[in-house]
Formats: C-alpha cells, sequence, structure tokens
C-alpha cells in the first residue's frame, strides 16, 4: 500500500499518499547497500522502486477490478446495490485503517518483514475468497469472476527480490502502536457505514458513540493513532474536508459506469472493461502532465482545470446515460482525466500547509481519508440505486432505467460546485 505523491499523477486511485517513516525513527541505510560500487546504490534504489510499483498495481487492480464485475456478483446472488456495493466499500475501508497502521507499524519494524508478512497475507486472503467459490464453479463447468481473487496472488512474484534488496535494513526503534484507536476508528467508520445500508438507527447511535470515543482517545493517548495537533491549521482541515468530498466523485465514476453500462446498455463485463480502458490510458499518459502544469501555473490552475473536465462529464452523463455506450466511453475519459487532475491539485496545496515534521503523518491522514470516503461513497451509492425513481431532475434524460443514474450525476455537478467554492476560501499563497 505505498503510493508516493509522484505517483498519484499518474492515475486516480483513492490512495495518493502512504505516510511516510519518521525521520526520526528510521535510520540511513546501510551503507555497503546504498552506496557501494559508486552507482549501485542508485541502481539499488530503481530496482526497489520497480518492484514497489508492480505490487502498487496489482494492490490498486485487486480492488478496482472487481467494479467491472460487480453487476454479475448482484445478479448471481439476487442482491440489491445497497449489499453488493460492501464488495467494495469493506475493501476499501480496511484498505483506509491499514495505510496509516502500517505506515506506523514502519516506524517500528524493518520493511522486509513488514513486506513480507503483507504480500503473504494479501494473497493468502485472495487464494482463499477464490479456492472454495472456484472449486465449485468448475465442478459445474465455469469460473467466471471468481478467478479475479487470484490476481493478488501475482504479488508474490516481487517478494524474493525485495526481501534480496532489503536484507541489510538497519534496525528501528519506533514509537508505540495505538492499536485501540485503531479498533475504534475502524468500528465506528463500520457501523455508520452499515447504519446507511440498513437504515439502522442502532447502528448509526453505535458508530456515534465509537466515533466519541475515538476522539477521547486520540486527545488523552501518549502516541495516538491520528494526531490532533494536525488539526490545528484550518486551512488543512478545510483542505481534508474538500479532498474528502472530491475523491466521492472520483471513486464513484469508476463505481457506477460499470453498472450503468450492464443493467442499462447490457454489456458484459468484459465489453464494459473495454469501454472504460480509454479513460484509464488517458489519465496514466496525461496525468504526469497535470502535475508539470501544477508546477508552472499553481495548484489553483490545475483545480479549475480539473472541476471543469468533471462538471461537462456529470452534466453529460446525467443527460446522455443510456445512450450508445461509445458516447458515454467518451464522455467517461474527460471526466476519469479531471479526476486524476484534482487528485493532483489537492495533494499539492493540502502538502503546502504541512511543515517538514508534519508531511508523513499529514498525508496518511489524507490518504486514509480518501480511502474512508471511497467505502462511505460506495455505501450511499448502492442504497440510491435501489430507489429506482420514476423521474429524473434532468429534463432532456429521455432513458427511464437511467433514471437513477442521471440523478446521481445531477447531484454530484451540485457537489463539484461546492467543492470549487470552499477551494476559494483556501490561503491563496497556498492554493497558488
Amino acid at each position: 500500500m505505498v503510493k508516493t505523491a509522484e505517483a498519484s499523477r499518474e492515475g486516480p486511485s483513492s490512495n495518493p499518499v502512504k505516510p511516510e517513516a519518521s525521520p526520526k525513527s528510521r535510520p540511513a541505510p546501510d551503507k555497503t547497500v546504498a552506496e557501494e560500487g559508486g552507482g549501485a546504490g542508485s541502481i539499488h534504489e530503481e530496482r526497489l522502486q520497480l518492484l514497489m510499483r508492480f505490487t502498487l498495481m496489482i494492490s490498486v487492480l485487486n480492488g478496482s477490478v472487481f467494479n467491472l464485475v460487480l453487476p454479475e456478483i448482484a445478479r448471481q446472488y439476487r442482491l440489491p446495490s445497497s449489499q453488493v456495493s460492501w464488495v467494495a466499500g469493506s475493501y476499501m475501508l480496511v484498505y483506509a485503517v491499514g495505510s496509516v497502521v502500517y505506515g506506523k507499524l514502519a516506524d517500528r519494524y524493518r520493511l522486509k518483514g513488514l513486506l513480507t508478512f503483507g504480500l503473504i497475507f494479501f494473497a493468502a486472503g485472495s487464494s482463499l475468497g477464490a479456492a472454495g467459490p472456484v472449486a465449485a464453479a468448475l465442478i459445474a463447468g465455469t469460473a467466471g469472476w471468481r478467478y479475479l481473487f487470484l490476481l493478488a496472488s501475482l504479488a508474490l512474484l516481487a517478494l524474493p527480490f525485495l526481501r534480496r534488496l532489503l536484507a541489510h535494513e538497519p534496525p528501528l526503534h519506533g514509537s508505540q502502536m495505538d492499536w485501540a484507536g485503531a479498533a475504534l476508528l475502524t468500528g465506528a467508520a463500520t457501523c455508520l457505514l452499515l447504519a446507511v445500508t440498513r437504515s439502522g438507527w442502532l447502528l448509526a447511535a453505535a458508530g456515534l458513540v465509537l466515533a466519541g470515543l475515538f476522539i477521547r482517545r486520540i486527545r488523552t493517548a501518549e502516541a495516538p493513532f491520528i494526531q490532533p495537533a494536525l488539526f490545528a491549521s484550518r486551512s488543512y482541515s478545510l483542505g481534508l474536508a474538500i479532498a474528502f468530498a472530491a475523491n466521492s466523485i472520483g471513486f464513484s465514476l469508476p463505481y457506477l459506469m460499470p453498472q450503468l453500462l450492464a443493467r442499462v446498455n447490457g454489456l458484459s463485463s468484459a465489453r464494459v472493461g473495454w469501454v472504460m480502458l480509454p479513460g484509464a490510458l488517458a489519465s496514466v499518459l496525461l496525468g504526469r502532465r497535470g502535475g508539470r502544469f501544477a508546477d508552472k501555473r499553481g495548484n489553483a490552475a490545475l483545480m479549475r482545470l480539473a472541476a471543469a473536465l468533471q462538471a461537462a462529464c456529470c452534466l453529460l452523463l446525467s443527460t446522455f446515460a443510456g445512450a450508445s455506450p461509445l458516447w458515454t466511453g467518451a464522455i467517461y475519459v474527460g471526466g476519469y482525466l479531471g479526476q486524476t487532475l484534482m487528485l493532483v491539485a489537492l495533494s499539492g496545496t493540502v502538502a503546502a500547509e504541512l511543515g517538514p515534521e508534519q508531511a508523513g503523518v499529514g498525508m496518511g491522514l489524507f490518504s486514509m481519508l480518501n480511502f474512508i470516503s471511497s467505502a462511505a461513497t460506495a455505501t450511499l451509492l448502492g442504497k440510491l440505486l435501489d430507489l429506482h425513481p420514476t423521474r429524473a431532475l434532468n429534463p432532456l434524460q429521455q432513458h427511464r432505467a437511467a433514471y437513477g443514474f442521471s440523478n446521481i450525476f445531477a447531484g454530484e455537478l451540485v457537489l463539484i460546485a461546492v467543492i470549487v467554492g470552499a477551494y476559494l476560501f483556501l490561503p491563496k499563497r497556498r492554493a497558488s
């Protein structure tokens, strides 16, 4: 679960930055590894980065690919959208807490051991999720989407090389891990999301109680799960809130598109993937240019461009959802690229509010909230899709089966306006 701010310029994912280990707790690399043989250090670092990018790709792919088959899962198990949304929501919720947990553990344990445990646990969990259903499906004659669980096993290919490159890692002396704080946060988020899915007031009350206990915990613990001092900066707090809302739009596009194309246009999962592919390619090819644009023109200028692309996407999808898949795919390109650029702009803006000693922890919190935003968005969208409205908010929408999708995109158009308005309140010296 490692991703740098630079990597966020290459494409949107709900995971822009992993919390860095504290410079005080992690000593400098062993000189025999980093400097031996003149240029060997740079070669060593390049190889390590390539391996980490490979494992990151598998991790992101493992979470994203299931959006494509959510319609098939819902149809096979006869699940409403609100329940099938937990396939994506639960994954993102665990990812959210794990991004901070592993960041803190990296201050106490060697990366070689953490990566070994993480990759084996990751692959074992995915293989376990596939073994039973695949065996049953093979007996019946087909395995279908169940094979997707086995993608995570590819990450094990990098493990022996990572262990070799990290063989001389120095010992660490980091701070204690606040397991109680992590448990309270996870419990609060889970209860609140379940309250939305099941419309349960008792679950909502339990979530609020756990959230209150979590706030109290981080204020009194010696080494809290989240440093409350970070919220002393109003600009940083506002930036987190804006990023939370912006990420909900970014996650909704790849979440809703497969369901729109499958349920309204009747496409198979394979064809849905081909329709969405140009958007992903545009994000990869142009995302880095967006980062250079921010360096030259400022984050505020990039934010305006990103918001314009997303607003145009939501307006067009609200109007033409249910039309030709080719048109839908073309519109999706602009929206997906807009989310990439918005993520770059917001990462730069939020990072500018942090001092060097707060950068790792502060951006780790930024990453965690983006994951929580994704989980909450999946839950809320699933509930909205179960409503089956009889009219569209957009009078130009003509496809009755797409009314629910059209109304969601119309609502997101309003949310984009709120995000841009809130962004204007950030200090101009930071936003630019």
